[in-house]
């Protein structure tokens, strides 16, 4: 039984840690972000800045922020990018779509684990 719920456990681990995306650099990060899409930028100084993506270029991006009625573009360096998120509103669908994802999942392992307890303790008896 403990060999089984053993193996179930370290196979669940094996497939939470293969579903994390791995490890990102900054550029990959804003290259995934649509041009225009407000975002919250936090830099290696714990400056945290809000406005529109604008152009990328090798060594950074052009974050454009309204400050005093102005627009103000500020050049924002790879280096000092902590991290940066898409501040844009999901769709209704999107959001949906995910919950009954994450949902399905639950259901799926607290069944499997039912499953196994049920096998491992010698079936359901009256």
């Amino acid at each position: 039984m403990r060999q089984m719920f053993a193996v179930f456990l370290a196979i669940l681990l094996a497939n939470a840690s293969i579903a994390q995306p791995a490890f990102q650099s900054s550029k990959e990060m804003v290259l995934k972000i649509p041009a225009g899409s407000p975002v919250e930028v936090r830099l290696t100084d714990n400056t945290k800045l809000r406005g529109r993506l604008g152009n990328v270029s090798d060594t950074g991006f052009e974050l454009q922020a309204v400050k005093n009625g102005k627009v103000d573009t500020v050049q924002v360096a790879f280096d000092q990018l902590t991290s940066i998120k898409n501040t844009g509103k999901e769709s209704f669908g999107h959001s949906l779509g995910k919950g009954f994802l994450i949902g399905g999942i639950v259901v799926g392992a607290i069944f499997l684990v039912s499953v196994i307890f049920v096998a491992a303790t010698g079936g359901i008896t009256n």
